[in-house]
């Protein structure tokens, strides 16, 4: 959704989807396989970067 051309971004939702994020993380990081960990890693420390610039864009 945009509001004058904008992103729509409400901060609760936000810190919302940054906390689900890090549940699922401490969840499923014991599930991966040694293999696996590191991109498993990345992919998660990528939404967390994108999560709070969404974060750092309303302040």
């Amino acid at each position: 959704m945009k509001l004058d051309d904008k992103p729509v971004r409400v901060a609760t939702s936000i810190d919302w989807c940054l906390a689900s994020l890090e549940q699922c993380w401490k969840e499923k990081a014991r599930t991966y396989a040694p293999a696996e960990i590191e991109e498993a890693k990345a992919a998660y420390d990528h939404a967390r970067r994108v999560y709070q610039g969404m974060l750092d864009e309303i302040k």
